[in-house]
């Protein structure tokens, strides 16, 4: 059966789906996917090619209403306004990366063709079916004896994740959560201080002893993180019952660690895309580059150009990537939005997930990962630190004043305009990092880029406890307060250190008290705001 035949019979006997662009669709996956590679449909294709003018002209009816201008393609826009057709209630940004996606060819818009392809590699269901073999409107068409055994290496779309180095200690890890009595040995071995709960500190001390093959530090984080925020209660640290998850995600995420080890051949703990493409076959992939770079921003969730083991992980789970069989698709983001025990699994965020009363510290400075890279990479070269500080000092007088810094900031890093924070990071920097004059002078300038942005990341939590928005604490916002701060105590020692904070007995705790409480060494979340610095 020709194309033409095709047509004809769909005009006669099933005018509800004769539309051109869907039966194109129809005709080039049976051919090209379901058949053997020839310009026609045969007898045994037929049934296939029922079903695919079926699911196309569905497709299609999606893509029209998402196409609001009807000129046969979708702009971002368009598929921004219309993700709801698709069920995505995703933030514009994450849109935005979902678009560059599908739009194959850069063009700026996606034709249905694109919008086919996109729907096939993320397995999306139309009405509970899922077509994940594409093919292009331009692909090239064989003749009738060129068949699939002629035509170029087999691809595969379709990731997974082997791994053999952790197959005894996974035999070991299998018989202790089988064994109460040994997972409870196990429990009290990691309970270093016998008080219940476990920290990063006593998990990484029970690993080093009793695991050292699966001592790697950013698996443990992510492991640490996934057990508390996701298997567990979203507190700071592993209660008992959260002990077993936190042995299968170890295991788990020394396995993925590896793999992005593997992959990362300059040890930099990122992942470029020529690192990416050469070593992609690590995560079962055999792609097309252009794919390949479209699975690379796919990952890239801030556009820097390097992929995190954070971002790795996130896209094993939004891509439900089988590692060694298991599937994990509910993931948090080591420092972004951190938040419900349902983790933030795209395309099932409730907005119940998304209240203030879920988020913790991870998930209000998680916005700042992007500015911290950056500004480690001026900190990482002499060179690149004078070139900032001639980008800042404007008057070129070689002393900077506190409006240089404000407007050095509006113009390059609009994220860290807090002027509270600009001014206590000036204050830092002159009369204690300094020699106490007005000015930062050039030695004093790296001091004054990590204090900029220390102080705008405890302004931006000192901000999210402040419900009033008056720029001061009320005891009973301290209070409301303590679980994104993360602190394990009572009303009573809440009020005690609330208290303590309160230096003037003003009965408000001001921005400037508030940091120099998380200077202090009684602050549990200094560490977070202080990064990587």
């Amino acid at each position: 059966v020709s194309l033409a035949e095709i047509d004809r019979l769909v005009v006669d006997r099933y005018p509800l789906l004769d539309n051109k662009a869907a039966i194109m669709r129809a005709y080039k996956q049976t051919t090209l996917n379901d058949g053997d590679g020839d310009s026609w449909v045969e007898r045994n294709e037929f049934t296939s090619l029922l079903r695919n003018i079926f699911y196309f002209n569905k497709l299609l009816v999606v893509f029209e209403k998402m196409d609001t201008d009807n000129d046969d393609r979708m702009s971002l826009d368009e598929f921004c306004n219309g993700a709801e057709y698709i069920g995505m209630d995703y933030p514009r940004e994450h849109l935005e990366q979902e678009f560059s996606f599908m739009d194959k060819n850069h063009g700026g818009m996606v034709l249905f063709d694109e919008f086919c392809s996109w729907v096939a590699r993320n397995s999306c269901p139309v009405d509970g079916e899922v077509v994940s073999t594409s093919t292009t409107a331009n692909k090239m068409m064989g003749t009738q004896g060129n068949t699939k055994h002629q035509q170029k290496k087999k691809l595969d779309r379709e990731a997974d994740i082997d791994t053999k180095k952790f197959d005894k200690v996974e035999e070991q890890l299998k018989e202790l959560l089988s064994n109460s009595e040994e997972l409870l040995r196990e429990w009290r071995s990691c309970d270093f201080n016998d008080n219940d709960i476990c920290s990063l500190a006593e998990i990484d001390k029970w690993v080093m002893g009793a695991y050292p093959i699966l001592n790697s530090k950013p698996a443990l984080m992510r492991a640490y993180k996934q057990t508390t925020l996701v298997n567990g209660n979203e507190d700071a640290w592993v209660q008992k019952s959260e002990f077993p998850a936190l042995v299968r995600n170890i295991l788990y995420f020394n396995k993925l660690f590896a793999v992005f080890a593997y992959i990362d051949t300059d040890g930099d703990r990122r992942l470029d895309f020529t690192e990416f493409w050469k070593g992609i076959k690590a995560i079962g992939l055999q792609i097309p580059k252009d794919e390949a770079r479209a699975e690379f921003a796919f990952m890239d969730l801030n556009g820097g150009g390097v992929v995190l083991f954070d971002e790795f992980c996130a896209y094993v789970a939004r891509k439900s990537i089988p590692v060694d069989g298991e599937i994990i698709t509910e993931f948090t983001r080591a420092n972004k939005k951190m938040g419900t025990s349902k983790g933030l699994t795209l395309g099932n965020q409730s907005a119940a997930s998304q209240t203030e009363e879920q988020l913790n510290v991870d998930a209000v400075l998680g916005k700042f990962d992007s500015v911290q890279e950056k500004f480690k990479e001026i900190l990482s070269s002499p060179d690149k630190i004078r070139r900032a500080w001639d980008c800042m000092d404007f008057n070129n007088n070689n002393i900077i004043s506190l409006a240089e810094i404000d407007k050095w900031t509006v113009a390059n890093f609009p994220l860290l305009n807090h002027k509270p924070a600009l001014l206590r990071a000036y204050k830092k920097t002159t009369m204690k990092d300094g020699n106490g004059d007005a000015w930062v002078d050039k030695a004093e300038f790296p001091d004054l880029l990590r204090n900029i942005v220390y102080f705008t990341m405890a302004f931006t939590v000192f901000s999210s406890i402040d419900k009033g928005r008056d720029r001061r604490l009320s005891k009973a916002e301290f209070l409301q307060g303590k679980k994104l701060l993360s602190l394990s105590m009572s009303d009573a020692e809440a009020e005690a250190a609330f208290d303590a904070i309160d230096s003037n007995n003003g009965g408000i705790v001001l921005f400037d008290e508030f940091c120099a409480w998380v200077a202090s060494a009684s602050c549990p979340i200094g560490d977070e705001l202080r990064g990587n610095f």
